[in-house]
């Protein structure tokens, strides 16, 4: 739909404009006898002229010379704005929809990966995040991560792997953790690791064939007599 058509007008024979041209509100005048009359001021258009009795908004036009104002019919500002707030309405729904569609897709192949790693990774595992700073401040999101926070993988059980031996509850991609901060989703599984390094470890201890695994919780044997 396009905006209404604009159209201007002079006071003529050198009159003040009237005080309410400067006041912020709408402005709404009519047309009479082929000129545009508001506040008790005629204004001579120049050029073309809506038809008798239409009501019109009016702006004061900034200038040199002769006061003089645009104007535009106030039937067709007010079908265009209704027409625009309902045009603003659709795309915000269609944006939140695509949004909510992206937002499904990810979780779905978010889901499909960590199922995937709980069918192939022969220890146990869960996920967590090394908690930053900034992400515990006041005005931050108050759960220990920024933008550039990854997601890794933590093992839950001592493995060793050649040269890479990890304790129970490190990361797989580096040993120092800082304060790790383990992240379940409601249903108390991992959330989608996003470490590339993790995620590059873990597939070679998969394919690993000399990879030993002690499980945290195991004790080992009181010594005989």
């Amino acid at each position: 739909m396009e905006t209404p058509k604009q159209f201007t007008a002079v006071l003529k024979g050198g009159m003040m404009p009237t005080p309410q041209l400067f006041t912020s509100v709408r402005k709404i005048g009519i047309v009479r006898d082929g000129k545009v009359a508001f506040a008790s001021q005629e204004f001579t258009p120049e050029g073309e002229v809506l038809p008798d009795g239409t009501e019109v908004i009016v702006h004061l036009v900034n200038g040199p010379g002769a006061t003089r104002i645009s104007f535009e019919s106030k039937a067709e500002r007010e079908a265009f704005e209704e027409w625009r707030e309902r045009e603003w309405a659709r795309r915000r729904q269609a944006e939140e929809a695509e949004r909510a569609r992206l937002a499904e897709e990810r979780r779905i192949r978010q889901e499909a990966v960590v199922a995937d790693l709980k069918e192939r990774v022969p220890f146990n595992w869960t996920s967590g995040i090394k908690v930053v700073y900034s992400g515990v401040l006041e005005h931050s999101s108050l759960t220990g991560m920024n933008r550039r926070s990854v997601t890794h993988i933590a093992t839950l059980d001592d493995i060793a792997c050649g040269r890479l031996k990890r304790k129970a509850e490190q990361f797989l991609c580096d040993t120092d953790n800082g304060k790790m901060f383990a992240h379940l989703d409601r249903d108390g599984e991992p959330l989608c690791p996003t470490c590339p390094k993790c995620l590059e470890i873990v597939e070679r201890l998969i394919r690993h064939p000399k990879l030993t695994i002690a499980p945290k919780d195991d004790a080992p044997s009181a010594p005989g007599p």
